[in-house]
């Protein structure tokens, strides 16, 4: 029998993105290639864009991006979670030979991401504070722990996307929890990642 998993220990995550710079080795300028000051002290160096880059880099303190990673913490507990994906749209090829229609897949459909939370007011602020802003997302499946002190692992699979988010109090009635609904607009597509 396979290892089947529950949707418990899912999480909506939240990524940082860290850029390092390292000091250019560059001989020459290099076209269409941005090239940063540092000016700060450590470890709060500032990088600025140098508008028009002259003579030779690795001379003019001149610095250039390294890395760029993204670190991912959970945004928020969530309730429910949606499709990470979707049908694609049928395109169809029939021709006068054919004796029953043909498709090929095209675009794959997607709708908005929409997830379920509990509603308190530091976490809808803190969500509002990013609200309609692009950062990057994930869907993590997996955690160690137990309670409330589980640690999201991701180790069932990730699903990362970008995108902007909107979030919002859903309706409610006697005797019920307040809830709220967190909309994810994404703008690229789900990648997968087995851990």
């Amino acid at each position: 029998m396979a290892n089947e998993i529950s949707t418990y220990k899912t999480f909506l995550m939240l990524g940082t993105e860290t850029t390092t710079y390292k000091a250019s080795s560059d001989t020459s300028v290099v076209a269409n290639k941005t090239y940063y000051t540092r000016t700060g002290t450590s470890p709060n160096y500032v990088y600025t864009p140098v508008a028009e880059p002259t003579g030779n880099p690795s001379t003019s303190s001149y610095y250039e991006v390294d890395e760029t990673t993204i670190t991912y913490a959970k945004l928020i507990d969530i309730k429910e979670f949606p499709d990470l994906g979707g049908a694609p749209e049928m395109l169809e090829i029939t021709t006068l030979s054919d004796d029953m229609q043909r498709y090929i897949p095209g675009i794959q459909s997607l709708d908005a991401l929409e997830f379920t939370a509990n509603y308190t007011v530091a976490d809808f602020t803190a969500l509002k504070a990013i609200e309609r802003v692009e950062k990057h997302f994930a869907v993590w499946f997996g955690g160690s722990g137990s309670g409330s002190s589980v640690t999201p692992t991701g180790s069932e699979g990730k699903f990362t996307f970008d995108g902007q988010l909107s979030v919002y109090p859903v309706g409610g009635g006697v005797n019920e929890v307040v809830d709220m609904n967190i909309s994810i607009a994404p703008s690229t597509v789900i990648d997968f990642s087995a851990s």
